[in-house]
């Protein structure tokens, strides 16, 4: 008999090797949650141009911007290797309210790319997505995080050239903004860095 407390979920947990495709369903009950690893979501054009469309950190749903695949052009694909947790039962009320406002922050992140591509420069540009990395990683002041973005991916996310975005953030460095080395990334001026970036927090109290 059931002591009244709730019960342990059942998980499957699936995993994926770095630089695939996955799929993940079409059943918004069931976006599996990512344990462990970065993803993204992509639409690459017949010619080979791509634009990254969004990023999945490790604690986060996987939560595609065309939940209704009314169209097939996007796809997931794992940046670094993965771990994939997908509950076996349906959701909990707790769960199902949870994942409206995970929703609801995806849509915001949504609408922050929209206005970073359209309105920002460059420099701008960057800021502006490092800041919200760090966020989403819960990054306080000159504490490091993982950083296993290529500048090809930040370059496909910002819609500037490997160029360009190699120049941005050599002059974050030399502004003493950012430290980025060996895949690692660390804000050293959180809020001179907000004023470059045009940024207003997505987690505001």
């Amino acid at each position: 008999m059931s002591d009244g407390g709730d019960a342990p979920r059942v998980r499957a947990v699936v995993r994926v090797e770095a630089r695939r495709e996955f799929a993940i369903g079409r059943n918004t009950d069931v976006l599996p949650m990512l344990l462990s690893g970065w993803a993204a979501e992509q639409v690459v054009l017949p010619d080979g141009r791509r634009q990254v469309t969004g990023l999945f950190l490790p604690g986060e749903r996987v939560m595609p911007s065309t939940l209704s695949r009314s169209t097939e052009s996007a796809a997931l694909f794992a940046i670094t290797p993965l771990e994939l947790s997908y509950a076996e039962e349906p959701p909990s009320e707790a769960e199902l309210l949870a994942l409206r406002g995970e929703m609801d922050r995806r849509l915001s992140q949504c609408f922050r790319a929209i206005v970073r591509l359209g309105c920002l420069d460059a420099y701008e540009k960057t800021a502006n997505l490092l800041l919200e990395l760090a966020d989403r990683m819960a990054a306080e002041q000159g504490r490091t995080i993982d950083f296993p973005l290529t500048q090809e991916l930040l370059a496909d996310l910002l819609g500037l050239s490997q160029v360009h975005v190699n120049r941005t953030l050599q002059q974050l460095r030399r502004d003493k903004l950012i430290e980025l080395q060996s895949g690692r990334l660390t804000i050293l001026e959180p809020g001179q860095l907000r004023a470059a970036g045009q940024y207003r927090s997505l987690f505001v109290p």
